[in-house]
């Protein structure tokens, strides 16, 4: 915070505070025995705000500085208004009792969230509830396992290409532990619930099906043209971390949308990304996390 001069009546300090506050610049005036000093928070902003001062010390009645008061009113208002939204949103995870992905929202869960959910619970329960696990495994995973006279294959992407196309995105309903879906669908709850509360459950549901199939297919080719294994896998995380990257760059963008996470936050879901990308933890959908945070980001920098 830089002073910027010395004003020798309150009204006067008042009236130029309010200029430069219209100007975009955020101001304090402080009360000295020998007059009213202004003072500006930002320092990128001390070059302009001397000049505005030398003009102001020209002309001090000129009826721009009164129509100042106005207009820095209004803004005022807004950045009020702003502060009210965010702080309605705010995202930080370290509030909830879950290390993964905790956020501090006072928010109603939306439907697309709340049916994601439940599907995902109600298909892990059919896959470990007894016999039916290999029905709906077959059903829903990306390319199902056929028998050959060598073994055990997979199908590759013929089974989508004859018109199961529900497998590019179902296979974000499969679950292969307790920790894997607890992991995902708390993220999902605390993440998807915001992004659809702000967006709309119209967005929220256009968001996962375009993440999640993506997603999908990023993860299918790490597994068989990458790593060369079966290609069974699964999971909510590509959209999760969708998700997390829309939310993390559209806080950074325009944080008056209600967006923003907290540094520890970040760091968190980062390291996780980092973690199972070079291998320390294994059996981690690494190409759909990765395609799933490129994906969110790029839609958080398009302003969607």
């Amino acid at each position: 915070m830089r002073e910027i001069g010395k004003l020798p009546t309150e009204a006067e300090a008042r009236v130029f505070s309010d200029h430069l506050v219209a100007l975009g610049m955020r101001t304090r005036v402080d009360a000295r025995p020998d007059g009213h000093a202004v003072w500006v928070y930002h320092d990128d902003h001390v070059p302009q705000a001397r000049r505005e001062f030398e003009e102001f010390q020209r002309e001090p009645q000129a009826e721009r500085y009164r129509e100042s008061s106005a207009a820095a009113r209004e803004r005022l208002l807004a950045e009020a208004r702003a502060d009210r939204a965010y702080r309605k949103n705010h995202v930080d995870l370290r509030t909830s009792r879950s290390y993964s992905n905790p956020i501090a929202v006072s928010i109603r869960t939306g439907p697309v969230t709340s049916a994601l959910i439940a599907i995902s619970i109600v298909v892990y329960l059919m896959m470990n509830g007894g016999p039916r696990f290999s029905e709906v495994t077959l059903l829903l995973v990306f390319s199902p396992p056929v028998l050959t006279p060598d073994g055990i294959a997979f199908a590759g992407i013929e089974p989508i290409l004859s018109g199961q196309v529900w497998r590019l995105l179902t296979p974000i309903f499969l679950h292969f532990g307790v920790m894997h879906i607890l992991f995902n669908l708390v993220n999902l709850y605390v993440i998807g619930r915001l992004v659809e509360a702000r967006r709309g459950s119209g967005f929220m549901l256009a968001f996962v099906a375009i993440t999640g199939v993506a997603s999908n297919l990023g993860e299918y080719v790490l597994e068989t043209q990458i790593l060369h294994r079966l290609g069974l896998f699964g999971g909510m995380s590509g959209v999760v971390y969708a998700l997390f990257g829309y939310i993390w760059v559209r806080g950074v963008v325009d944080p008056t949308q209600g967006f923003r996470l907290a540094p520890i936050s970040v760091q968190i879901m980062v390291l996780w990304l980092v973690l199972g990308v070079v291998g320390y933890i294994p059996h981690i959908a690494n190409g759909a996390h990765v395609v799933g945070l490129l994906l969110g980001m790029l839609a958080g920098l398009s302003r969607v």
